[in-house]
């Protein structure tokens, strides 16, 4: 591992097995989180020991926009910091929690700004019911 390669902040798989695994998105935050972020479940390593690593998870939060009932989806471009992606389409946006982000709510404005080159007001708050996996679409 070299000095500079990214951290991300992984769990372990037997964790979520002891939960209930799932694959993709899950909307039961408050059945995932409160275990996720307890300091004692939680640690960062090297992304590329995290991808190869069965027995860790990776966090990446994700988010979904709706605007009635209709979801934003888009394709990647070729500017994709993740290769693999371009050209899949995806209905939200999200990334990996790295050690040098700061709060929840900046592990959110990251990922978003980050793809989409767009740039959130600071004044802006979660809803308290999207942060509960109650979804307004």
């Amino acid at each position: 591992m070299s000095k500079s390669e990214e951290q991300v902040l992984v769990v372990r798989r037997q964790l979520l097995d002891d939960l209930g695994s799932f694959q993709g998105l899950s909307a039961e935050v408050d059945r995932y989180l409160p275990e996720f972020l307890k300091r004692e479940n939680n640690f960062f390593v090297a992304r590329s020991a995290a991808e190869d690593d069965p027995s860790l998870k990776q966090i990446i939060p994700y988010a979904v926009f709706c605007h009635g009932d209709r979801i934003l989806h888009y394709t990647r471009g070729s500017k994709s910091g993740e290769k693999r992606l371009v050209a899949k389409e995806s209905i939200g946006i999200g990334g990996h929690i790295n050690d040098s982000d700061e709060s929840l709510f900046s592990l959110m404005r990251r990922p978003i700004t980050r793809p989409c080159g767009v740039r959130l007001p600071r004044s802006l708050r979660w809803r308290e019911d999207m942060m509960r996996g109650q979804w307004p679409c």
